[in-house]
């Protein structure tokens, strides 16, 4: 069929044809004035209807936010971020008079404001030891929140290590619930007790698993070392110490033999910086040990 036909069916479905005429050139661009008219109106409309659109949108974009934050204002406290780097201890005193010290390579989340009633909170990302002030009056709770675990005080001292996958809570005095992130009271109670409650000289270690385990300790004090530039080792492997001055100072270890990793360490060693850290144990192992501080690495190959 022609494509200048449009065929249609009438009442007995009969086919007839609908055939153009031919019109005058005047009429033509008449008609074309016509239909450039109608779009130019079509094209206003939609650009004004499109502007309402975007408006209304906006409106209600605005009222949920704004209904989201009021409803959310009370569980959401605007906080303070501080970090450390490698090498730097920051001591940091809290609204409650609580004392945090955050060790090297760390960062600590804190509420602006505390207010007289509800729980004290705080967000821990390495390592940090805490002497939390007691609430008597008001037995407010010092929470501080980890990526495996809670701990929950009312006053005491104890030092929280969160790095590499694994968190250790070693407590000094005092007494610390802990509630461990995605895990059951089933297996909580593996623990022989109906919540994970630590004594004084208790270490509780969770692990990448989250599975717990608890030990008492005669020397707890040695976790918090650190705050005093304090380091004590117990028949630790070399591979253990090297973990140990990557997290806190930020520098690779490369070793000639990896059977040198094996090597162990035992005593108390006082540094205040990766130099005095390394003196120490090059004299102690008997190894050649080199420190590359513009390459962050340290360097260990038998003498």
């Amino acid at each position: 069929m022609d494509n200048n036909l449009f065929t249609v069916g009438d009442e007995q479905g009969l086919p007839f044809e609908f055939k153009a005429k031919p019109v005058s050139e005047e009429r033509r661009l008449e008609n074309w004035d016509a239909v450039l008219d109608g779009i130019d109106r079509t094209v206003v409309l939609l650009r004004q209807r499109r502007r309402l659109f975007l408006s209304a949108a906006a409106i209600v974009v605005l009222i949920v936010g704004a209904t989201w934050y009021f409803s959310n204002k009370e569980t959401m406290p605007l906080v303070t971020e501080y970090k450390t780097g490698y090498g730097q201890v920051k001591i940091l005193l809290l609204p409650d008079s609580s004392k945090l010290v955050l060790n090297a390579n760390s960062a600590v989340k804190i509420p602006q404001q505390w207010k007289e009633q509800g729980d004290r909170q705080v967000w821990l990302d390495g390592e940090g030891y805490f002497e939390v002030a007691k609430k008597i009056t008001t037995h407010q709770k010092f929470i501080v929140h980890t990526s495996q675990v809670d701990v929950e005080v009312l006053g005491t001292k104890f030092n929280v290590n969160t790095r590499r996958r694994q968190s250790l809570v070693a407590l000094e005095e005092g007494k610390v619930q802990l509630s461990v992130k995605g895990k059951s009271v089933s297996v909580i109670q593996k623990l022989t007790r109906p919540s994970i409650v630590l004594k004084p000289g208790e270490v509780a270690r969770i692990d990448s698993a989250l599975d717990v385990s608890v030990t008492g300790e005669k020397n707890i004090e040695h976790y918090s070392g650190w705050v005093k530039n304090e380091y004590h080792f117990d028949d630790t492997s070399l591979g253990a110490v090297a973990l140990m001055i990557q997290d806190i100072y930020g520098y690779k270890t490369i070793v000639a033999d990896s059977a040198l990793l094996s090597r162990s360490i035992s005593g108390d060693l006082r540094a205040t910086n990766v130099e005095e850290f390394i003196s120490v144990l090059r004299a102690t192992l008997n190894l050649h040990i080199d420190v590359d501080v513009n390459g962050k690495t340290v360097t260990i190959s038998q003498p």
